[in-house]
Formats: structure tokens, sequence, C-alpha cells
């Protein structure tokens, strides 16, 4: 019972996030990236499991930058992770999340490149 309790949280959060969104915004594409953004690629995401291009390149896009930023930012509990480890993350995640967005090519840091579309995670 515990386990459909904690799985039911971050459902909650999506939903709570739509809601607010639809309060303020009336655009189905934005609706779509809020409702969409803990999607996996591989299909085991949540709200709805959906999989592959079933969820918007945006809502994939907004998935890494939200990713990013969980593993950056400093919590009460943890120092954030510097760059070198969020990219290794991210390329840890690919097979499962994040694999139909571009990837770097090399292993050099993205700060060390212009920023460009095809440079993105």
């Amino acid at each position: 019972m515990r386990s459909t309790t904690i799985r039911q949280v971050p459902l909650c959060r999506v939903i709570y996030g739509v809601s607010i969104i639809r309060g303020l915004i009336d655009d189905p594409a934005v609706l779509d990236i809020v409702a969409h953004h803990h999607e996996r690629y591989d299909g085991r995401g949540y709200p709805y499991g959906v999989a592959g291009a079933q969820t918007s390149l945006l809502a994939r896009i907004v998935q890494v930058a939200d990713a990013v930023s969980a593993m950056t930012l400093d919590r009460p509990y943890r120092r954030g992770l510097p760059p070198e480890h969020v990219i290794a993350e991210l390329r840890r995640g690919a097979a499962r999340g994040y694999s139909s967005i571009p990837r770097w090519s090399s292993p050099s840091s993205p700060s060390s490149r212009p920023a460009t579309a095809s440079s993105l995670p």
C-alpha cells in the first residue's frame, strides 16, 4: 500500500501543475508540456505512461531542463552536482528517457562550445 501512495505524490504534482497553468494560460501546447514533462521515451514515466513521439519534443526538452535543474541546485539534504556529473547522468539516462533528443557528440563541456539546438543533451 505504501508504494502506491508514494507513486501518487508525483502524479498529483503534475495534475496540480496542469490545473494551475490552465488557470493562467489557455494554450494546449503549454498544457501538453506541463502534463507530459515527466514522461519517459521508454514509456515508464508518469502520469500517462506514454512512449516515444507520443510526448512532444518540447515536453521532452523541458524534461531535460527539469532534470538538470534538479541535479544542479543545492537541496537542504545535498549540494548540487557539478556539471560533469550532470552530463554523465544525462548520458546514462539517454537510453531510458532522453533517447529522442539530440545528444552532445563529444565529451567536452557544453560551455566550451557555442550553444546551438544540436548541442542540447
